[in-house]
């Protein structure tokens, strides 16, 4: 793991081409170093680090790993007004990042690109998901237009170096529209002289994919900024509400909960992104400020519990593995 965090470490350094952008880099390091030390759920902190906030939960695959078909629900898109709230709301905070995404593909929303240059100008540093379906070369020009720098990421989940693994893992993507995409975003990057974002491919290893990985690292290492290589899966999100979710009791304190804030895309705000019902509504952002929602008795009474290694008392939490 040390190595894989020194390599990564590396290969952002060459988007120092400035002081701006250095303090860009500074400010990643700041925000890592508390989680993976195992700091930040000791702190007290009246607003989250990162949002997770979600565009929209409805998709255009069905991959193997995400129980997203069998969620109960309602689908929507976030209307632009909620989303401005939000953001506003965060950069009064001091919010470190946006993660862009939860239960859907992000590029579905008709005003994701504007939704992407608002976070930009408001210095909101903007990481986005996606499956790379909907990311052509007129949208990744667009993209780059919004004034992305080296604190914005785009990360395409690819999970499987060959077509036919790819495409059996994510049911309904076509691994030549989303090879093609990935490049030409690149491409174009260097094209048209702009620092940012950084651009990663995620894997995630599982059963029908393994035999894939070591190609997969090899294909994409060097074509991307990063390849990001998980050997395992939450089984309990995998297997969420199939009926086949039990597992071991949870052992550890979850850092989310401390750390990140999970909104639906009607302002719900939920335990964490592994509540694909909302079953954990803690409060709304229609209705409330983030710091109202963030320090919430019930959302404040879920930290105690975990923190007194109390999890049974979660339903979701108990055994679950993320």
């Amino acid at each position: 793991m040390n190595a894989r965090l020194i390599k990564y470490a590396l290969q952002e350094l060459k988007f120092v081409t400035s002081p701006g952008s250095m303090k860009v880099i500074g400010d990643k390091i700041w925000y890592l170093l508390p989680r993976l030390a195992g700091l930040r759920s000791l702190q007290s902190i009246k607003t989250p680090w990162s949002l997770q906030l979600e565009p929209t939960n409805l998709c255009n695959l069905s991959c193997i790993s995400c129980p997203s078909g069998r969620s109960k629900r309602k689908k929507g898109m976030m209307d632009f007004e909620l989303f401005r709230k939000i953001a506003d709301d965060a950069g009064k905070a001091g919010v470190k990042r946006i993660h862009l995404y939860l239960h859907g593909e992000p590029f579905l929303h008709p005003e994701i690109m504007e939704m992407i240059k608002y976070l930009v100008v408001k210095k909101l540093p903007v990481h986005v998901t996606t499956n790379g379906m909907f990311l052509t070369e007129e949208k990744s020009r667009e993209l780059l237009d919004t004034g992305v720098t080296p604190a914005d990421h785009i990360l395409f989940s690819v999970l499987g170096y060959s077509k036919e693994i790819h495409e059996l893992v994510m049911k309904g993507v076509k691994n030549e529209v989303v090879v093609a995409n990935i490049l030409k975003l690149v491409e174009l990057r260097s094209e048209m002289n702009a620092n940012g974002p950084i651009v990663e491919t995620i894997f995630y290893t599982m059963p029908e994919n393994r035999s894939d990985k070591k190609k997969y690292l090899d294909f994409w290492d060097g074509k991307v900024d990063h390849v990001r290589i998980f050997d395992q899966i939450s089984n309990s999100f995998a297997a969420y509400k199939s009926g086949d979710e039990a597992g071991a009791a949870r052992k550890r304190i979850c850092l989310n909960i401390w750390e990140r804030m999970t909104i639906c895309w009607n302002g719900d705000v939920t335990l964490c992104s592994c509540d694909l019902d909302g079953d954990y509504v803690v409060g709304n952002l229609r209705e409330s400020t983030l710091e109202q929602v963030w320090n919430s008795p019930r959302l404040v009474t879920y930290r105690s519990l975990h923190k007194n290694k109390r999890y049974g008392e979660i339903p979701l939490c108990a055994c679950c593995d993320s």
